[in-house]
């Protein structure tokens, strides 16, 4: 689909959603990591892993092999059945199996883009309608708007992980825990890139006062379990919240305005 303000879109029939990409520098900034000056290279935490796990290995062969282990291990090594799969993932399904496959190839495209200065971009609807109203009405102001967008954005993020880091209560709030995680101290908003990234926007097929919200999925190192979202919308203003809470802008759903 060729969209007078998105321009070229392909449906994806897995996310029930139009992805694309627009320019917007700000954004993909924000969607690159960077390395701390104070952290290892990625390269050192994979060797550190590695002689970790060597480690580990060479305390098992010390030790006799337990019962289940040795039936497990024999399990794995005996030969597929005749009409099974070999080599896929247990408990999952062939289909499923290639969903996961389509999933990473998502990811891996999108990165792509952002590499190639595009901003990642997905709209909620189905195959046989394109944008609703009010996701282009979101899409607008995200392209007139961006600056100030982005720096809403980034500013809830910086919040988010100070509420981890900092708060008492938060996850990271542990000096010792924080060290075995690799978490470092970032000053200001603008050093997240060194442990987060914006990975695309989402514009789901909501209108809240005739806008779309705009939900930003971020790859960071202090939220790995429940998915980390910047939320913007321009009535509600920015916050962050995890995946369950992006159910609370369904409730606000104005309804359809085009029938869709």
């Amino acid at each position: 689909m060729r969209h007078e303000l998105f321009g070229d879109l392909t449906h994806d029939r897995d996310e029930g959603a139009w992805s694309g990409t627009l320019p917007l520098p700000r954004l993909v900034a924000f969607g690159r990591r960077t390395e701390a000056a104070d952290r290892p290279s990625v390269e050192e935490m994979i060797s550190g892993i590695r002689e970790g796990l060597d480690r580990a290995m060479e305390r098992m062969r010390e030790r006799p092999e337990p019962d289940v282990v040795a039936r497990l291990r024999r399990a794995a090594e005996a030969p597929a059945e005749p009409g099974g799969r070999k080599g896929g993932i247990p408990g999952l399904s062939a289909d499923q199996e290639a969903a996961l496959d389509r999933a990473g190839e998502r990811s891996r495209a999108d990165d792509r883009r952002r590499k190639a200065g595009d901003f990642p971009i997905w709209i909620e609807a189905p195959r046989d309608a394109g944008p609703a109203p009010a996701q282009e009405a979101a899409g607008r102001l995200l392209i007139d708007r961006e600056d100030e967008i982005c720096r809403a954005v980034v500013g809830v993020l910086f919040a988010s992980y100070l509420r981890y880091y900092r708060d008492e209560q938060g996850r990271f709030a542990n000096e010792r825990l924080r060290a075995l995680y690799g978490l470092p101290a970032i000053a200001t908003p603008e050093g997240l890139t060194a442990i987060a990234h914006l990975l695309h926007v989402w514009i789901p097929r909501l209108q809240i006062e005739g806008v779309a919200p705009l939900f930003f999925p971020v790859d960071c190192d202090w939220e790995a379990e429940h998915g980390l979202f910047a939320v913007y919308h321009p009535t509600l203003g920015a916050d962050w919240t995890t995946f369950d809470g992006l159910h609370d802008y369904t409730l606000l759903d104005d309804g359809p305005a085009d029938g869709g």
